[in-house]
């Protein structure tokens, strides 16, 4: 059975506080080539899926990966996911 979500990752900020890196991740072992990348990427703020929930403040729906700033497009293809939703988590400032 496949469920509507098929991934969790968490990104957290860096020592600097000025980019997002991998803090951890859900998921069957059919997305292990998926999380790879995942776990050696960055994103700058406004940047990618993750950049561009922590710039705006607010959940960011992705209906689709073709033509968006989503920086993984072709792992994601590759895996099976067609779609992402970031929903940011502010403690503080």
């Amino acid at each position: 059975m496949k469920t509507f979500i098929r991934v969790v990752e968490l990104w957290v900020p860096d020592p600097t506080r000025t980019r997002l890196e991998f803090g951890g991740s859900l998921h069957s072992s059919e997305f292990a080539e998926f999380n790879a990348v995942s776990e050696n990427a960055l994103f700058a703020y406004g940047e990618g899926l993750p950049g561009k929930a922590w710039a705006s403040g607010h959940p960011v729906i992705l209906t689709e990966f073709a033509n968006s700033y989503f920086k993984r497009t072709d792992e994601a293809r590759e895996a099976g996911l067609t779609c992402g939703v970031a929903l940011p988590v502010f403690a503080g400032e």
